[in-house]
């Protein structure tokens, strides 16, 4: 009796379940921000150097492995992926023991192995998904779909963590990472079993200097760094920003406002692969930008906490098709461009997703220290703390502009080419 073999639905779960893996580890540490600051007496601008030193890395290895993986295909990285996740991991989590006094260090080393992980990860599964056979028109809506999963998984990783620091105490934050190996493990298994389709042969594939220079891709990249800083501001700072910005608690800020946040973003991918059909995809994208500009404005300068909350929530599912659907219209612009392509597009994100949270972070720190921000704080009747932290949020406001920017350029010339 010959075995059948299983099919691309399998390669569709594990894609989601290595976009969980990918929520783990660009989610995990920011949600203890607050104990590890706490406990060790870290700064913002070193917390926020670990977001930087995660996309940093995220962007190193999308570029250095995107040409091998064209000319060995997906499997081998898909293996490797979560191994190293599973090593970043342990070492994040032994930090304090490994470097008694200097715990920071481990922390860096740590979040640059399990960062490398996420890197390979997103240079390797829109790609995966890109490859599948089935028609075009189709894999929009399901680059999408897949593309929610990650969102999914921010919610659920909020809502574990939150519930583990609340049952296990701040102080046990090591086991709570440790525990977040296990979907490494299932990622590994399921990229063992899983079919996976073929990359653009040698012989078909554009040069990948054409596409360099086109005027159309270095706008698409553009859109993505924005897109990248826009999304990972919110989704990194929210924890912090919702419990000692707005003063609320640490349980209900992360599951009123982190989770929400994650589960509109969710929600708004799900619904544009459902319903989104044949619609202007330059347009909905800039639209959802000008909303993040609002957004960003809202959760800067809205007094209480209330109004600010919803903010989040709506930023969520502005920004859930920012980063899928650019990724889905730059492939549809340049199809023989291979995995490169990909993980080129994975660096633009990448790019936005480091300088925004860590030059967030730095605006706080810099607010801190100002004699005006402490006079400003009083008039107010914020701390210092809350009114720096409003701060540097506003940073999200500039990054929102240059994404509704570069897409009326985008826009415009695509006018002009089709007037002629």
């Amino acid at each position: 009796m010959i075995k059948k073999k299983p099919g691309y639905g399998l390669t569709i779960c594990a894609c989601c379940v290595g976009y969980l893996l990918q929520a783990v580890v660009v989610n995990v540490s920011p949600i203890l921000f607050i104990p590890l600051r706490e406990q060790y007496g870290f700064t913002f601008s070193q917390l926020g150097f670990l977001v930087l030193a995660n996309f940093i890395t995220q962007l190193f290895c999308d570029l250095a492995f995107s040409g091998s993986v064209d000319k060995r295909g997906f499997r081998p990285y898909a293996l490797i992926a979560p191994m190293v996740a599973i090593l970043g991991f342990i070492l994040f989590a032994l930090a304090p023991m490994l470097f008694p006094g200097r715990p920071y260090i481990g922390l860096l080393l740590g979040t640059v192995l399990f960062s490398g992980s996420g890197g390979i990860l997103e240079m390797l599964l829109s790609p995966l998904i890109d490859a599948l056979p089935m028609p075009e028109e189709k894999k929009s809506s399901l680059m999408s779909f897949v593309h929610a999963a990650y969102s999914w998984g921010q919610v659920v990783v909020v809502l574990v963590t939150t519930m583990l620091v609340y049952l296990l105490g701040p102080a046990r934050w090591q086991l709570i990472i440790l525990l977040w190996c296990l979907p490494a493990v299932l990622t590994f298994f399921l990229f063992l079993w899983a079919p996976m389709g073929r990359v653009v042969s040698a012989q078909k594939r554009q040069r990948f200097t054409e596409v360099l220079k086109s005027p159309v891709f270095i706008l698409c990249m553009l859109s993505l760094v924005a897109s990248g800083a826009s999304e990972i501001i919110i989704s990194q700072w929210a924890s912090s920003f919702i419990e000692k910005g707005l003063g609320v608690s640490k349980a209900v800020g992360d599951i009123v406002g982190v989770c929400a946040f994650a589960a509109a973003m969710g929600a708004g991918r799900v619904l544009y692969g459902k319903f989104a059909g044949d619609m202007d995809k330059i347009k909905l994208i800039r639209f959802c930008f000008l909303c993040l500009v609002v957004c960003y404005l809202v959760v800067g300068v809205a007094p209480g906490n209330v109004v600010p909350l919803i903010a989040i929530v709506i930023s969520g599912l502005a920004v859930s098709i920012t980063w899928p659907t650019m990724l889905v219209e730059t492939a549809e612009r340049f199809p023989l461009a291979g995995a490169r392509l990909f993980a080129v597009l994975a660096c633009g994100g990448d790019t936005g997703a480091s300088i925004g949270p860590w030059l967030a972070g730095k605006m706080m720190d810099i607010a801190s220290t100002r004699p005006a921000v402490q006079t400003l704080s009083a008039q107010l009747g914020l701390s210092v703390e809350q009114l720096s932290l409003r701060g540097g949020m506003l940073v999200g406001v500039l990054f929102s502009l240059l994404g509704f920017t570069v897409l009326s350029l985008l826009r415009r010339r695509q006018r002009n080419i089709t007037q002629k």
